[in-house]
């Protein structure tokens, strides 16, 4: 019946809505192009790979673990649903990468669902279409990072608070939006902590003093969402600070607080970081952006509050892009994929303003589809060089007792190998909360010792390393594998392979 429905609906259409699906079931499909050897990269891929593999391995679900340490940085629903994945597909990158994927995805069905009923069927497809097929979209959708996750929790949540305040127009209260916004609240709170509820209230709160019906606070601070909020997302964080006391101070105070706002953080960058970044990860439809906001320009200063109130919808959306962009500015840590949670927003205006669509956006589509497949066919090439899968494949065929970081930690080692690995003289990310699992972390004088005993050993090098470590004291180090960053070294000859 429903393909039928569906078959009814797409004869209905026009030409410029039927391009749209068809190109939207392309940039869809290109989402999933992923050839052999296209491996997960360093360090982020592998980390968020490794840490549900030791999940399965250990059938621990509460206590995130790396390389058998705490990782308490990020909650555990990626870890999750990459887990799941992976006891059906199998420990490989496309089981990995599959939940962000689909996350993605599922942000550009819920514009294109969440348009439609509104602003028309061929503003909600062109929307979707400008989010899969910008350089974020395509990028950011296809690797296994929490961003991805999160922009569909985050696109659910506003999309809901959207349809409260709609509704809430026509003298009507919607409890579905209220129990969604619950819903998609604690799914962003457990894919990344506290921004799944700061975003969302944020713009509901600049919305309502904007547009001023704050009878819509009161009902939304008495609203449902909350015991649906609290009954998805407080039970793992109430169990892991049970299994793990001190938790929640590094959680909610180091990982959010102090990250925030401490000046000298890690990752820092100009307050004009991400307005670069959008301009870049927006590519191509950037320059669609600034007569989005047009509507957005008074007449004058005395009139500006009214001309917004003149299109409270449009204002939700500008909001939705300038609450992301302005949070993530003002942090002192910046990583490019934090903005993805804006992309939503921006394609939605962008898609609204396209009043009529040129005649050269297919001619344009058509020649991203080709880009972004090149992209995928060249990509186990790329990924070569930011993973040490390929290193540890290689070293794995000399059967070594022991396969060893030197002064560094790479998650692909412990991913492709199975198992946790000794590391030498780094921490990083490791042990986040100074618990150190006995015999993972060694001195340099244990290492060298154990190097020098006869055991056959791998040690994985960082390129900085290589030269102090090959001319270091003892036999001379024979090399297995490298790539750009890393050199696989072994402290045994290299003679017919064992089988």
């Amino acid at each position: 019946m429903m393909a039928f429905d569906m078959i009814g609906i797409i004869t209905t259409m026009n030409r410029t809505q039927k391009l749209a699906l068809l190109f939207l079931g392309v940039f869809a499909v290109l989402l999933f192009v992923e050839l052999p050897g296209s491996w997960l990269c360093d360090p982020d891929e592998t980390r968020y790979a490794e840490i549900p593999r030791e999940m399965l391995a250990s059938h621990d679900f509460i206590t995130p673990t790396l390389n058998g340490s705490h990782y308490f940085e990020k909650p555990p629903l990626l870890y999750w649903a990459d887990a799941a994945a992976m006891a059906v597909l199998g420990e490989n990158p496309f089981a990995a990468r599959l939940p962000a994927r689909l996350a993605t995805l599922g942000t550009a069905a819920a514009l294109a669902v969440g348009l439609a009923g509104t602003w028309g069927l061929t503003a909600g497809l062109w929307a979707a279409l400008l989010f899969l097929s910008s350089m974020f979209g395509f990028v950011l959708g296809r690797i296994n990072l929490t961003d991805g996750v999160l922009t569909f929790a985050l696109t659910g949540a506003f999309l809901c608070l959207r349809r409260f305040f709609l509704e809430g127009a026509r003298g009507r209260r919607s409890w579905s939006s209220e129990i969604g916004l619950g819903f998609f609240g604690a799914m962003a709170m457990l894919t990344k902590g506290l921004v799944g509820v700061v975003l969302p209230a944020a713009v509901a709160f600049l919305w309502i003093a904007v547009t001023g019906p704050w009878r819509r606070l009161r009902e939304l601070i008495l609203s449902p969402m909350w015991i649906v909020f609290a009954g998805l997302s407080a039970p793992w964080f109430l169990l892991v600070e049970k299994a793990n006391p001190g938790f929640a101070w590094f959680f909610f105070v180091h990982e959010h607080f102090l990250r925030y706002a401490t000046p000298g953080a890690s990752r820092q960058g100009p307050l004009y970081y991400f307005i670069v970044t959008f301009a870049l990860g927006f590519l191509p439809w950037t320059f669609l952006f600034p007569q989005s906001l047009a509507f957005l320009k008074p007449d004058s200063a005395a009139t500006w509050r009214r001309t917004l109130q003149q299109d409270p919808d449009g204002l939700f959306f500008a909001l939705w892009f300038f609450v992301v962009l302005g949070f993530f500015s003002l942090s002192h840590s910046k990583l490019i994929p934090y903005i993805f949670p804006l992309m939503p927003a921006a394609s939605a205006l962008a898609a609204r303003s396209l009043d009529r669509l040129p005649a050269w956006m297919g001619r344009t589509l058509a020649g991203l589809a080709c880009f972004y497949l090149i992209l995928a066919l060249i990509f186990p090439r790329i990924a070569d060089e930011h993973s040490t899968t390929r290193l540890a494949m290689e070293g794995a065929k000399w059967r070594p007792e022991q396969v060893v970081c030197y002064r560094n930690f790479s998650p692909s080692l412990p991913w492709t190998l199975k198992r946790t690995v000794p590391v030498v003289e780094a921490r990083g990310e490791l042990a986040d909360d100074g618990i150190m699992p006995p015999g993972l972390f060694w001195k340099e004088d244990e290492f060298w010792r154990r190097w020098n005993s006869g055991e056959r050993f791998l040690a994985l090098v960082a390129s900085g390393e290589r030269e102090a470590f090959v001319h270091h004291e003892g036999p001379p180090p024979v090399m297995v594998a490298q790539n750009r960053k890393f050199t696989l070294f072994a402290n045994f000859a290299l003679g017919p392979q064992k089988n």
